[in-house]
């Protein structure tokens, strides 16, 4: 998924974990964590979105084609 136009959040987190692409309703928001069950308790916890209701993507968002692509969940609520 092209997220290059997307409105994008960034919620910096731990120093050694990956950044995540969680998308909902339009907007990218990026969680850094150690996987994407981390990033996605993150966001429950930001209020972004319940836990539950994310589907993950074997697909990549992409901002940059290989230089920033983030394993990605999209909303499902």
């Amino acid at each position: 998924m092209n997220i290059d136009k997307m409105k994008r959040k960034v919620y910096p987190g731990i120093e050694d974990g990956a950044e995540y692409a969680l998308i909902k309703n339009g907007v990218a928001h990026i969680i850094q964590a150690h996987g994407i069950s981390d990033a996605i308790i993150r966001a429950h916890n930001l209020g972004i979105a319940k836990t539950h209701q994310w589907k993950l993507f074997k697909s990549k968002a992409v901002l940059i084609p290989g230089i920033w692509e983030y394993e990605m969940a999209v909303y499902n609520g």
